[in-house]
């Protein structure tokens, strides 16, 4: 069974709507895997936002840290990787906004994953459609590698 985990922004006490497109991509990616989805927030103040990221997944994940306050690549992906480990993830979901663009290529290279960025559909456990040549036609691509990255629009 391969868990998905889809890393939630956040801000205050709420989730951004752009998660909820991450959260759906992450659903969908569940079903093919046969796993279930897990909510993963970090930064300060992630524990008032879990409480609403508790209605989308089965299982969320906080890590709440006065460190945390600013977003940092070098410090956020080493945490989404290690979460990704430890939930026995055979995928990780961001929203494709600059926060997500930004950290996704890192945990992919952490985990040594295949990546795959602007996802628009999910077909498969490993396979997906996505625009391509300034958004003028649709490739399907599929990943070769045990866990997969993946960003949605």
């Amino acid at each position: 069974m391969g868990n998905v985990v889809s890393y939630c922004e956040f801000s205050g006490s709420s989730l951004r709507g752009a998660s909820l497109t991450a959260l759906t991509a992450a659903r969908q990616l569940a079903e093919h895997a046969g796993g279930q989805v897990v909510a993963l927030l970090i930064g300060k103040g992630a524990d008032a936002a879990a409480a609403e990221a508790k209605k989308y997944a089965a299982k969320t994940v906080v890590v709440a840290d006065d460190r945390l306050d600013h977003y940092m690549a070098e410090s956020f992906a080493p945490i989404v990787a290690k979460i990704v480990k430890d939930e026995g993830a055979t995928a990780v979901v961001a929203v494709s906004s600059n926060l997500g663009k930004d950290l996704m290529p890192r945990v992919a290279g952490i985990l040594e994953a295949a990546l795959a960025s602007d996802i628009s559909k999910v077909v498969g456990k490993d396979e997906f459609v996505r625009p391509i040549l300034a958004g003028n036609a649709l490739a399907t691509v599929k990943l070769h590698t045990e866990t997969v990255v993946v960003t949605s629009r």
